[in-house]
């Protein structure tokens, strides 16, 4: 700035002819030049009309000749004025503290740089004020939305509350000591809105002012600007047919993304929205003035980044999760080797998202499989230790003639990894053990006059009855393979045919999705999303174009429960082939959970409701689970 590019040293002024004609002056100058540093800037040590002037401690002087002495500095060049905003905690509001710099001795920076730190000190202060906000009250905020949608007249003043913030109010010339040029506050204003964005401190909403964001409330914001949107932008569109056709696209599309099993929520479909209703609604080539649901479309345009961001890294989370709940039992040292091997059928995969099943097939700590049965393919997945298969090998000589097949599965994995197994071969015990275990599995599939033959003690046709049984397995498992595979790409264009084939038309597209599904989304939504175990009336609020008998058959039908809390019932998922992994899931997002000031009355008990069912509900299990033998077969636990 210009103020700083005209500053002297005290070489330059005294050159030039000015004369430090008191003593007040020059100890002020000194002062100034002392606290002129970026160190000080850093700590916030600025010097102002309050602090101490070492070289004239012990001197009278009224604040009148300090303000006098500081005049003069500045016309001459020698002092600037600048500030630091800050915040006071307790009183929860910022202030203003205009401050005075001189050109530094120090030649590695200038006094630009000085004041640039100082920007960057107040826009510190300036989050730390954002932190100190109430959290947003979403029915408030959706009031406000709504009414908004209704008229672009709602300006940022009346919206009233925090959900709109002017981060640089308190730049104002009557909050310094002398009259400071409209540089220096445009400047400063410019550069600390710049450092905010760039900290993702606050969002600019195009038009209507800043939004302060927070990790705690910035998805709150967008999904309830969101849900607005979506709720509203048909009426918004009013009889505009080309922009009613683009956002029935969108929301088919967007449905048909949330009808999909493990995916991370989507910021893109509300995004889509906003774009259309505003390049819609917005007068051309004034995008910044309000339009009637300019601050939906404004918040979700500018939180639908920092909110997919943590849309992606919740999935991640509860990817990693999933992931680790299957590996770590295969791998812990303290499990039993017989017990690090797992048996998936084909709809436990289908309950476990792709990328883990990718992760867990490619894992290093892990060996996979595959064998082919008339009703489907099983994969396998083994701990990557000789030991495991040294002491499978010892139990499944106990296997009944029905799972004599994990004899068969289990060389398949030896076969494809010797390498791993190199060592155990070595040792005659167990080649011994296991020369005996797949003579077992194989004599059932022998021609039965080799049989008899072998049982005469004619050894001499031994190794051609295990070749043929070799044979007969291998073909078997080629063709099982084969006609799995042809059942399962039938299955897949049947499912897509059914898509295809759907109704398009507005009405059918709203209610296409069958209650079940809907249902299933919004218990989803309420208990992983929001973390508020819902009752029975929060659960009717969400199922938008279902009635309330509809929806009570359907509960009762389905097997939903329903269990007493204080504040009424709480619906909870039926007991069902997926339970066991909701209840996992459940129990992992609960187990820690601490009361929230602002939950709604009542969340606090139901959570302990729940925690207490679940509980008991895995106590049961691990009753029931010591005396299984067939925990392969049990419904997978994550």
């Amino acid at each position: 700035m210009e103020q700083f590019a005209k500053l002297k040293s005290e070489a330059q002024s005294l050159s030039a002819g000015f004369v430090f004609s008191d003593r007040i002056t020059y100890a002020l100058f000194r002062a100034i030049q002392d606290f002129s540093t970026l160190d000080r800037a850093r700590t916030r040590g600025v010097f102002t009309l309050d602090s101490p002037i070492p070289d004239i401690e012990n001197l009278e002087y009224t604040k009148q000749e300090l303000r006098a002495a500081l005049i003069r500095l500045v016309e001459e060049g020698l002092a600037a004025q600048v500030f630091l905003i800050e915040h006071d905690a307790e009183r929860r509001e910022l202030f203003l503290r205009p401050c005075y710099v001189a050109r530094p001795g120090n030649v590695d920076y200038s006094t630009e740089h000085i004041f640039e730190e100082l920007m960057r000190q107040s826009a510190s202060s300036i989050q730390s004020f954002i932190e100190t906000l109430p959290p947003i009250d979403p029915e408030a905020l959706r009031e406000q939305l709504v009414r908004n949608s209704q008229s672009a007249g709602a300006t940022p003043d009346s919206l009233g509350g925090n959900l709109l913030i002017n981060p640089v109010k308190s730049i104002v010339s009557v909050s310094f000591d002398l009259l400071p040029p409209e540089s220096l506050l445009s400047e400063g204003r410019k550069q600390i809105v710049t450092i905010l964005k760039k900290r993702n401190a606050i969002i600019e909403l195009t038009g209507l002012g800043y939004m302060p964001v927070r990790a705690d409330d910035v998805q709150t914001r967008y999904e309830v600007a969101a849900a607005v949107l979506r709720e509203k932008a048909i009426g918004l569109a009013g009889a505009n047919t080309e922009l009613i056709n683009e956002l029935m696209r969108v929301q088919r599309e967007e449905e048909s993304y949330i009808a999909r099993s493990f995916v991370p929520g989507n910021t893109e479909y509300s995004v889509r929205r906003a774009n259309l209703i505003k390049s819609h609604l917005s007068e051309p080539g004034e995008s910044d003035l309000p339009y009637p649901g300019a601050l939906a479309c404004e918040i979700v345009l500018h939180a639908s980044g920092p909110t997919q961001r943590l849309y992606t890294s919740k999935w991640e989370k509860e990817m990693d999760d999933v992931y680790s709940s299957i590996l770590e039992p295969l791998r812990r040292p303290d499990v039993h080797p017989t017990q690090q091997i797992r048996y998936f059928n084909e709809s436990m995969v289908d309950q476990i998202p792709g990328i883990v099943w990718q992760r867990l097939t490619t894992s290093p700590s892990l060996l996979f499989g595959e064998w082919e049965t008339s009703v489907g393919t099983v994969r396998i997945l083994m701990r990557k230790d000789a030991n495991v298969v040294r002491h499978l090998v010892d139990a499944f000589a106990q296997l009944p003639a029905s799972e004599q097949w994990k004899i068969l599965a289990l060389r398949n994995l030896i076969d494809a990894h010797p390498e791993v197994f190199q060592t155990l071969f070595q040792r005659k015990d167990f080649k011994d053990s296991y020369g005996q275990l797949l003579r077992t599995a194989y004599w059932p599939l022998i021609p039965w006059y080799i049989r008899l033959f072998l049982a005469i003690g004619f050894r001499g046709l031994q190794d051609n009855g295990f070749a043929r049984a070799k044979a007969k397995i291998a073909e078997e498992q080629r063709d099982l393979a084969e006609s799995n595979r042809r059942r399962r790409d039938a299955a897949l264009l049947a499912s897509k045919r059914a898509t295809q084939s759907e109704p398009s038309s507005q009405r059918e597209s709203a209610n296409r999705m069958p209650i079940g599904k809907k249902l299933e989304l919004v218990m989803d939504h309420l208990y992983f999303g929001q973390l508020k175990p819902p009752i029975l009336p929060e659960v009717f609020a969400h199922m938008d174009g279902v009635s309330t008998m509809d929806l009570e058959s359907h509960l009762n039908e389905a097997g939903y429960r329903f269990i007493p809390v204080e504040d009424g019932d709480m619906v909870l998922y039926p007991v069902d082939q997926e339970w066991r992994i909701r209840a996992a899931r459940l129990r992992r997002v609960y187990e820690n959970y601490e009361a929230d000031p602002s939950d709604a009355p009542g969340i606090a008990g139901r959570v302990e409701a729940l925690n207490k069912l679940l509980s008991r509900s895995f106590s049961e299990a691990q009753k029931a689970g010591r005396g299984s033998g067939h925990r392969e077969e049990e419904p997978l636990l994550y």
